[in-house]
């Protein structure tokens, strides 16, 4: 979780390319969680404007997420993504 909280103040400080690459240098172990998932979408969706690359993470989250809250949320996400 540290090194999830750590990349997300990169995104902040540095931009949300700078976020996206520190998230894809974690480790597996901790790049692969939901919440890991969820926060690549959004700094490639945000800022870096990487629609594809946030849609193909969206689309990840939702395939391992069970909650029927979180699964919509993250439907509603995906279809308010542009056209892949």
């Amino acid at each position: 979780m540290v090194e999830l909280n750590r990349a997300v103040a990169i995104a902040y400080a540095h931009g949300a390319q700078a976020g996206a690459d520190a998230l894809d240098a974690l480790p597996v172990a901790t790049s692969t969680g939901i919440i890991s998932i969820t926060s690549r979408a959004q700094m490639r969706c945000a800022g870096s404007g990487d629609g594809p690359g946030a849609r193909a993470a969206y689309e990840r989250a939702l395939e391992r997420v069970q909650h029927p809250s979180e699964r919509a949320f993250l439907q509603r996400t995906i279809n308010g993504l542009e056209p892949a």
